[in-house]
């Protein structure tokens, strides 16, 4: 949390003092640095997705965490509309809103 505070750029030498995000922890850390750091859901997954290390499992989290803080309106809508299921995710997001 102090180096998403404090570092001066979001580089891929920043995240390697996180780890590879080989191991949880170090997944973690990076995902959530770039949640952090990242402007929009879209910055968020070009962060953790640009490191050497496990990408695809940082960009997921970062992804994740930014999803719950900034819910479905924040996705991007022509990556929106392409997604197969839309329909059928909808439903289930819709049925799971609080009465």
């Amino acid at each position: 949390l102090s180096l998403a505070a404090h570092a001066p750029a979001a580089t891929p030498a920043t995240l390697a003092t996180l780890g590879d995000g080989w191991v949880a922890d170090e997944a973690l850390a990076i995902g959530l640095f770039a949640a952090i750091r990242g402007a929009t859901l879209v910055d968020a997954l070009e962060i953790a997705a640009n490191h050497a290390g496990d990408s695809d499992s940082t960009a997921s989290i970062a992804g994740q965490l930014r999803g719950a803080a900034d819910g479905v309106h924040a996705l991007p809508y022509d990556v929106v509309r392409r997604i197969d299921l839309l329909a059928p995710a909808l439903a289930l997001l819709e049925h799971a809103q609080p009465q």
